[in-house]
């Protein structure tokens, strides 16, 4: 089942669970200060066998902040907006077209370009072409990774991310949580879970906790509120119930 959510926790382990939303629309999967990330789920092509329920991440639309500074202060707040489409392998930086054939291309935006680099390339075994968006000085690396006719989200370095951190995925990222037999604490949540090994799609298998949800294909009881709190208008939406992304205006 797909979309299915790999997230690196502070021990070491991994959390794994399914949430396959509603096809066609939008859902936040990270709301953080400095960057937020929303994803447009889609169905399987039609002629598939694969469970009715079944969803994919299509598009992904990516908001990055960062400030335009000087020695004595900073004056400007940098907003660039990269869109990323499955269907035709299409990349947009602030609405310019990117190549993603060329390997080992790096795309510095109109940040500061100590702070963050979009760069692309292909894996080197399935030829399959990814971009990497990483905000060097804050620490924050994601990949987006191209597989058929659907994106992979994989998280490469989340040290930088805020502590309040929301969304589908940001809210169990730096966290602090406690195991005990096959139950996992995590502030108010207990959640139970099965060990199994998963695919991480960078290294090789690794132990990760099958959260078990209460009911359905929702992460119901899983991830806080309902899976519907996290829908939003587009791409490039900020506001939903747990918002941490803020415009200055």
């Amino acid at each position: 089942m797909d979309p299915h959510f790999a997230i690196p926790l502070v021990n070491g382990l991994q959390l794994c669970y399914s949430l396959q939303g509603i096809p066609y629309f939008i859902f936040n999967l990270i709301s953080d200060p400095l960057i937020n990330i929303n994803a447009y789920f889609i169905p399987p092509k039609e002629g598939k066998k694969l469970q009715e329920y079944a969803t994919f991440l299509g598009d992904i639309g990516v908001m990055i902040k960062s400030s335009k500074c000087s020695i004595a202060k900073c004056e400007q707040e940098i907003i660039t907006k990269v869109k990323i489409s499955a269907a035709d392998r299409s990349v947009f930086v602030d609405g310019r077209n990117i190549a993603v054939k060329d390997k080992a291309v790096h795309v510095v935006t109109d940040m500061d370009v100590r702070d963050t680099t979009i760069e692309f390339g292909e894996t080197f075994k399935k030829k399959r072409p990814y971009v990497v968006i990483e905000l060097k000085q804050s620490g924050l690396a994601f990949k987006f990774q191209f597989t058929n006719e659907h994106l992979d989200l994989i998280v490469l370095d989340y040290s930088g991310i805020s502590k309040h951190s929301h969304g589908i995925m940001g809210q169990f990222l730096r966290r602090e949580v406690t195991i005990k037999d096959e139950t996992l604490q995590l502030n108010d949540r207990s959640l139970k879970f099965k060990r199994r090994p998963t695919w991480d799609f960078l290294t090789s298998n690794k132990l990760c906790l099958h959260a078990i949800s209460s009911h359905g294909y929702q992460a119901e009881g899983i991830i806080e509120g309902s899976y519907t709190d996290y829908i939003m208008d587009t791409l490039f939406s900020t506001n939903f119930k747990y918002r941490q992304f803020y415009l200055s205006v």
